[in-house]
């Protein structure tokens, strides 16, 4: 029931999916590729980890309801599986199992 809510899209090698600090309606699972998780502070780019498949994006954005904590930028091309924000809280909301995956 849930897969059936993604919307697949793929992104090209070098491209920003999020940026920091900016408000996403959508949170991205990696189905395939790779992307940096970095932070920029003081105009310094500080890498987080380099994340690939089955890892989800965006997730603590809606968790908070802060801007995104820091900047994805894919590696190579990837093929991510969007989710709105909205769609997936309803979901939560009748399972909510769900949000213990989330948290982890």
């Amino acid at each position: 029931e849930l897969g059936g809510l993604f919307i697949p899209r793929q992104v090209g090698a070098h491209s920003y999916v999020m940026m920091q600090d900016h408000q996403s309606p959508s949170v991205a699972l990696i189905w395939s590729g790779s992307a940096k998780v970095s932070l920029t502070r003081d105009g310094r780019d500080t890498l987080i980890s380099i994340v690939g498949a089955g890892e989800l994006l965006g997730e603590v954005h809606l968790l908070d309801g802060q801007g995104h904590s820091a900047d994805i930028f894919t590696l190579e091309e990837t093929r991510l599986l969007w989710i709105s924000g909205d769609q997936l809280s309803a979901y939560a909301n009748r399972y909510p199992c769900l949000l213990l995956n989330v948290a982890r």
